[in-house]
């Protein structure tokens, strides 16, 4: 593997943009994501192009440089850029006019209450201007946030402590690891200016799933090829072994009235002729049939067949007695 900036992007140009390690060790692996770190910190990425890769932790490392903005880009904040977060409500979210009219959602304290408010219509409008989707939630969860179609619900409650009275807490539970993050006031902020990266992660960890979720689709799609292509295989095997013997029956058919013949029967014996069109009529040979058709992609039904259920229904045979060389039903 690469052990350098520039031998990485070199055998990446080399592979058209695509890289695939087929199940790397752990090693590997982490080798690997040490030269994505440096390619990506040390801004080595061509302007107009990203670099993504999936298999993190497991499965086929798949490294891609794309050209374009990165997917998730539009959602990030710039650096330095904090959420604004207004100090009176005028001009209601949706979401946050629902909440109003039901209080006992809310924190208990006046204070608390109306910080809550304020925090998620800053959510809300600042979510909505990221290109993510907001949609009220229920009971005690106040915000659902949604990003590349993977929802985070949004709480904000207050706790006390021995330390703290009061303070207002922040949690985001959705898919994604950590699966629930939380952001608390401190002695030197408070939650609102925690915003950006509350959607940065919620941003961050939807990027991780999807990219786990394609992984795991892509490796669902190759078990499926893969399992497709057997029947295939073992359909065309059975066809096969089917010809096979048809043709050997058809050849010992035609071996058996040669010496039918040469044994003083007559070519023209009705049992001569009709056994020798019994083997053109079961020899494959006589109109090739090509590649069979592949099988149904449906799996063949259970119900008992008519003659299955007769079978079924069929009494069970009397036992042999030593008196009788056999029996009668």
């Amino acid at each position: 593997m690469p052990s350098t900036v520039e031998e990485f992007l070199e055998a990446l140009d080399d592979a058209g943009g695509e890289l695939r390690i087929v199940s790397p060790t752990d090693d590997v692996r982490a080798a690997w994501r040490r030269v994505i770190h440096r390619v990506r910190q040390g801004k080595h990425v061509p302007e107009g192009w990203h670099l993504l890769h999936r298999g993190r932790d497991s499965g086929d490392l798949v490294i891609e440089m794309r050209p374009g903005e990165h997917p998730a880009d539009k959602y990030r904040l710039p650096a330095g850029e904090r959420v604004s977060v207004p100090t009176e409500l005028t001009k209601l979210h949706p979401v946050v006019q629902a909440l109003r009219d039901t209080p006992e959602r809310l924190p208990a304290s006046s204070a608390n209450r109306s910080r809550a408010l304020m925090v998620i219509q800053a959510l809300a409008e600042e979510a909505g201007r990221r290109g993510l989707k907001v949609a009220p939630g229920t009971g005690d969860v106040l915000l659902n946030v949604e990003a590349l179609e993977l929802r985070y619900a949004v709480r904000v409650t207050e706790e006390s402590t021995t330390r703290w009275n009061l303070r207002l807490v922040l949690q985001v539970h959705g898919p994604g690891e950590p699966t629930d993050t939380r952001w608390c006031d401190r002695s030197d902020w408070q939650v609102e200016e925690a915003l950006g990266q509350v959607l940065d992660d919620i941003v961050r960890r939807a990027e991780s799933t999807r990219r786990d979720i394609d992984e795991r689709d892509r490796r669902e799609a190759e078990k499926k090829v893969a399992a497709r292509a057997k029947v295939v295989r073992e359909h065309r095997a059975k066809v096969l072994r089917a010809q096979v013997a048809a043709w050997c029956e058809a050849e010992q058919i035609r071996q058996h009235c040669d010496q039918l013949v040469a044994a003083g029967m007559s070519e023209q014996d009705e049992w001569v002729t009709w056994a020798r069109m019994r083997a053109a009529e079961i020899d494959p040979l006589t109109e090739p049939p090509g590649m069979p058709a592949e099988p149904s992609k449906e799996p063949p039904s259970q119900r008992p067949t008519p003659m299955r259920a007769a079978r079924i229904s069929l009494p069970e045979p009397k036992p042999w007695h030593p008196n009788q060389k056999w029996w009668s039903r």
